[in-house]
């Protein structure tokens, strides 16, 4: 992912040093950049936050595998290496 984010803006980098006839780069200034972030956040935020939501409402398996390794390597740390009570305690988290 971010190769390809490094590539789309080596790309229009190298087009705005190559293409200077065709783009009028005396328009890119401080209020152009702020509007292009602004509108790029305002498109990508919303999705993100979603995205955060629905992994937080409803974990994939992986997610909750992990949870449960974490909270069986945190008990056997403690010394409370029962089985069934690791179990009870990654069922209530």
């Amino acid at each position: 992912m971010f190769i390809a984010q490094l590539g789309t803006f080596t790309i229009y980098a190298c087009s705005l040093i190559f293409m200077k006839s065709y783009i009028d780069v005396s328009a890119i200034d401080v209020e152009f950049i702020i509007k292009v972030i602004g509108l790029t956040l305002v498109s990508w935020l919303p999705l993100h936050i979603v995205k955060l939501v629905i992994e937080k409402m409803d974990p994939s398996i992986d997610a909750k595998i992990m949870k449960r390794a974490k909270v069986f390597t945190k008990q056997e740390e403690e010394g409370q290496g029962d089985i069934a009570a690791m179990e009870a305690e990654a069922k209530k988290q």
